[in-house]
């Protein structure tokens, strides 16, 4: 008898069957916790919760400047200021 190994009858490889397995199992698990999000969403206190502009104070002209100042950093290394939706956002 041969020695415990991860091979079958012809000398295929277990192993990627393991992790394909392994895989298809976090995604099952994943899409099951989805699932589940759906009916267990936490409640939101409306009067807890404040708009973002009332939260923040605003910008000084120096805030504005610094701001302005990434926004030529970054300008070149995107080639477009279309590309630069994203940094906008943040």
């Amino acid at each position: 008898m041969r020695g415990a190994s991860l091979t079958g009858r012809r000398g295929c490889q277990i192993l990627p069957y393991l992790k394909m397995l392994r895989r298809i199992l976090q995604w099952l698990k994943s899409l099951w916790e989805k699932f589940l999000g759906l009916f267990f969403q936490p409640q939101i206190d409306a009067e807890k919760t404040q708009p973002a502009s009332q939260s923040l104070p605003p910008l000084t002209d120096t805030d504005y400047d610094f701001l302005f100042a990434q926004l030529l950093d970054v300008l070149p290394r995107v080639g477009s200021l279309s590309a630069c939706g994203g940094f906008l956002t943040n």
